[in-house]
C-alpha cells in the first residue's frame, strides 16, 4: 500500500526546503491554498496513481487497504492535534468545515432544543 511519507524532522533540510512550491519566494496567502510539503505531494500522487479506491464503501481488497490508510491518517492527525481519532472529521477545507457548524448554529438559534450547542467557525 502507501509507503510511509513524513516530513523529515531534525534533518539537514530546513522545513522550507520540504515545500517545493515555495523554495525561491515568500508565500503569504494560506487562507485558501496551503502549500504542501513534498512528503504530502508524494503520498497523494501514490494514492491517486496506484492505490486509489473508495474509502469505507468497497468490499474488495484495495478499498480495504485505502480505508486503513485513511484511518491511519486520521489517527496520526488526531495524535498531532490532540484528541481521539473518532472525533476527527476530514473535510475539503475551511468553508466545508464551517458549513455544518453554521447550520447547527442556525438551528439552535431557532430554539429547536435547549440541549443543542451552537458552534461558531471563525
Amino acid at each position: 500500500m502507501n509507503k510511509q511519507s513524513a516530513l523529515i524532522p531534525n534533518s539537514m533540510l530546513s522545513v522550507r526546503d520540504q515545500f517545493p512550491a515555495i523554495l525561491n519566494w515568500h508565500y503569504l496567502d494560506s487562507a485558501a491554498t496551503a502549500q504542501k510539503p513534498q512528503a504530502v505531494i508524494d503520498a497523494i500522487t501514490t494514492a491517486y496513481s496506484r492505490d486509489y479506491a473508495t474509502v469505507h464503501r468497497g468490499v474488495y481488497e484495495r478499498s480495504a487497504e485505502m480505508t486503513q490508510s485513511y484511518e491511519n491518517a486520521r489517527g496520526a492527525a488526531s495524535e498531532l492535534i490532540g484528541g481521539q481519532a473518532s472525533e476527527l472529521v476530514f473535510s475539503r477545507g475551511a468553508t466545508a468545515s464551517c458549513s455544518p457548524s453554521s447550520s447547527t448554529t442556525a438551528t439552535s438559534s431557532r430554539g429547536s432544543s435547549p440541549d443543542t450547542k451552537s458552534t461558531r467557525c471563525r
